[in-house]
């Protein structure tokens, strides 16, 4: 007995399978309903974020582990992750203003830094008139 006209018949397989990734559409698919985002979705936009977020994944992985090899290290560390990022043009300015958990500010970011006064503001190592009570005048 033929089908009816419509209904396709259904794989045994999830859509990550189907599509050959290995981070979760499902996943991101539930995350996005959640967070009402909009009001509609497109069936391909969750495959393309979890194609997205898959290749991000690994090309920061695989340049931290590149880091870790050159260092003699045999793990990746939050702080390879973060020199990863830091040292590649691109990463480094998609992810400018992003936090690293565990990882400290890098010793160059440091000694570049620049105080930036306005005319009100104290100098680094005086105390602020704020502090003492006393208002500034204007």
């Amino acid at each position: 007995m033929p089908r009816k006209r419509g209904h396709r018949r259904l794989s045994g397989r999830s859509h990550t399978a189907l599509v050959l990734l290995s981070f979760s559409v499902s996943y991101l698919k539930r995350l996005l309903r959640e967070g009402h985002y909009a009001q509609r979705l497109s069936s391909s936009a969750t495959i393309f974020l979890a194609a997205i977020t898959q290749h991000l994944i690994a090309k920061v992985l695989e340049l931290a582990g590149n880091k870790a090899q050159n260092s003699s290290q045999r793990h990746i560390t939050p702080e390879l992750v973060g020199m990863a990022v830091h040292h590649n043009a691109l990463l480094s300015s998609s992810f400018g203003m992003t936090t690293i958990s565990l990882v400290a500010p890098a010793r160059h970011q440091l000694l570049n830094y620049t105080w930036v006064l306005s005319p009100g503001c104290p100098a680094p190592g005086r105390a602020s008139p704020w502090l003492s009570g006393a208002r500034p005048a204007h």
